[in-house]
């Protein structure tokens, strides 16, 4: 599933990305951006821009993540919602065509470009038999394009993830929900479903209808199945799960990350390994210094030193009766005769 996803990019910027995704002119410039506010961090109920289809061309528009589960009527298909809002589409319902999402598959069709999105691995604590926690990861292309860095200053192009979207009786703006296929092989560790994503441009025209007088349901249907490329796929830091909280080292690796735990740790294993080397060299540098000049005697280089330069013998002292004091009273000075 998808729950928490991001876009740090500004308007311009995610235009000019998605752009580079598409047919050159694919699109209507038509300006959102008051609309729009770039974040890390794009929680449900956020407003977001999406690609849709009109009856020309491609537009942009921005739209409201998540159904009200009352507009869908008996048709509801229990996906998890926040605020009661459907945030996922199951793609093994749409093909229901008694229900609403089957006619949102063939009238209403979008695409939620990203710069990746985040699921959270369930955990066992080390010791505990019923205990768990939940780290987060941030799974995003691998593939080079316009639209992310990486954590080595690498280019990569934005996630496009196909969506369902809807024009509700009542409501003044339009609202969007992103589909979901079993997990590939690559992230079936970290949850059971993952976002559809669309691999090339051209299913993403595909689905969008674009060239398409009548849409093509069995080829649409073929689209619905899990994304068979290479993603990036790394644990993040656990305060993406903190709506509100929004910066560019979010979608870095923890290890990457200047202001990341594991950077900390390192960084002091760093300061303290300087210190004991800086101890080791001082006791070296002690050990090694050459000893203070002695003299020995005469030797056979002395005749090549100027005179002056030669050090002159310490007298010799004089040796003394260690085993008698040296004022020491003789004994006959105290002898008495009788």
């Amino acid at each position: 599933m998808c729950g928490r996803f991001a876009n740090g990019l500004a308007y311009d910027e995610f235009r000019r990305s998605v752009a580079s995704a598409l047919p050159p002119d694919s699109f209507k410039e038509e300006n959102q951006s008051d609309e729009y506010s770039p974040t890390y961090n794009v929680a449900p109920a956020t407003r977001y821009p999406v690609l849709r289809a009109d009856s020309t061309s491609l537009v942009i528009e921005v739209m409201r993540w998540g159904i009200p589960l009352n507009k869908l009527g008996s048709s509801g298909q229990g996906e998890p919602a926040a605020g009661h809002r459907v945030i996922n589409s199951r793609s093994d319902t749409l093909i229901n065509t008694k229900s609403a999402w089957y006619k949102m598959l063939t009238t209403r069709r979008c695409v939620v470009f990203c710069q990746g999105f985040y699921e959270w691995q369930k955990v066992r604590v080390p010791g505990e038999k019923d205990q768990f926690r939940r780290v987060p990861h941030f799974v995003g292309m691998q593939e080079a394009g316009k639209g992310r860095i990486d954590a080595y200053g690498r280019e990569r192009r934005l996630m496009p993830m196909a969506g369902l979207w809807t024009e509700a009786a009542g409501e003044k703006e339009h609202m969007f929900t992103i589909i979901t296929t079993p997990s590939n092989k690559q992230l079936e560790f970290l949850h059971d479903r993952m976002p559809l994503i669309l691999p090339d441009m051209n299913s993403i025209l595909l689905w969008l209808g674009i060239g398409k007088e009548k849409p093509d349901t069995e080829a649409l249907v073929r689209l619905l199945r899990p994304y068979d490329g290479v993603l990036d796929c790394y644990p993040v830091p656990p305060e993406i799960g903190k709506v509100g909280v929004s910066h560019a080292n979010l979608i870095l690796p923890v290890s990457h990350r200047k202001d990341g735990i594991v950077s900390m740790f390192a960084s002091v294993q760093a300061k303290n390994e300087r210190a004991s080397s800086d101890i080791k060299r001082e006791a070296t540098k002690d050990t090694l210094l050459p000893p203070k000049e002695v003299w020995r005697g005469k030797s056979e280089h002395d005749e090549a030193l100027p005179a002056e330069n030669v050090p002159s013998p310490s007298p010799k002292r004089r040796k003394t009766d260690r085993t008698r004091p040296a004022h020491t009273p003789s004994l006959d000075m105290f002898w008495k005769t009788s």
